[in-house]
């Protein structure tokens, strides 16, 4: 056969895409011929083997012609076996491959002629999976060390650009305060240094820094299913305490459900009665079904 032929020469280009051009058509003609189907895989598998940049559709397909080969065959041959884990090992399935080559060592007629050039074989295919694993969780390692990297370079820069920025105030405040009496420099500076710090705390609340998140005081509440949830600021919280406008939460939370204009209505007899310079609150309210 011309793809045995051709997959049987040296590993040039030209050889291997003849194999590859031939096999497919011998599979065509002799498609319950369990060697033609583990040929065709074989070829498929020396040509990725090579080629890493192959398309991958070609190991789907080269997998199922070796899985046909094995049930075609009762899984009698260990051979395909280890094909099926060369295969398995260029889609990253390393599982599948370990245990295709270990079914393939355990299998091996020890009585054979080719015994231990068979087993030799085996054992170079289980240390290409171990290899080709270890390679892609380095390779997983160093992308993760990687985005860290550029990560804390971004963060880095971020605080170049603040230290400048505070630098550049801290100066300014110091230049006007120059010719400024002492009372009022006094007051500007230390206005200053307060606004630095709200500066400081707030990148860092407000960024991207995981530490900053536990910072912040949670409360877990556990719901059955059916309860109602209100999320009000604290000034509308104030309706019930210390203003008494509303009679209990459950009343408060009835008045929400009524629509804004109720919410409203609320907000404004607050406002009206008590303080004027409350901000209207915003508020939302989630039903747990």
């Amino acid at each position: 056969m011309q793809a045995e032929y051709y997959s049987s020469l040296d590993g040039e280009p030209a050889n291997r895409q003849a194999a590859l051009t031939f096999a497919p058509e011998a599979v065509r003609r002799l498609s319950s011929i369990p060697g033609v189907l583990h040929l065709a895989a074989s070829v498929i598998a020396d040509h990725h083997e090579a080629d890493a940049d192959a398309d991958p559709r070609l190991l789907l397909e080269g997998e199922r012609l070796v899985r046909q080969a094995i049930a075609l065959s009762n899984g009698t041959y260990p051979r395909y076996h280890a094909t099926h884990a060369r295969i398995a090992t260029l889609r990253g399935a390393y599982g599948a491959a370990r245990a295709s080559i270990g079914r393939a060592i355990e299998e091996e007629d020890s009585s054979g002629a080719e015994y231990a050039l068979r087993i030799g074989d085996y054992q170079l295919i289980r240390a290409r999976i171990l290899h080709a694993q270890q390679a892609e969780t380095l390779r997983a390692g160093q992308s993760e060390a990687t985005a860290e990297l550029r990560r804390i370079r971004a963060q880095i820069l971020e605080i170049m650009g603040l230290l400048a920025a505070v630098i550049a105030f801290i100066t300014t405040a110091a230049n006007i305060t120059a010719g400024q009496p002492p009372g009022p420099a006094a007051g500007l500076l230390t206005t200053a240094g307060g606004v630095t710090l709200l500066v400081f705390w707030g990148s860092w609340i407000l960024g991207d820094v995981p530490e900053a998140a536990r910072h912040a005081r949670c409360l877990s509440v556990p719901l059955a299913g059916g309860e109602e949830v209100l999320v009000c600021s604290d000034g509308f919280a104030r309706l019930v305490e210390p203003f008494g406008l509303v009679d209990g939460y459950a009343a408060l939370l009835r008045a929400v459900r009524g629509g804004a204009g109720a919410a409203g209505d609320l907000v404004e007899r607050k406002n009206h009665r008590r303080h004027r310079s409350d901000p209207a609150p915003t508020v939302a309210a989630w039903r747990f079904i």
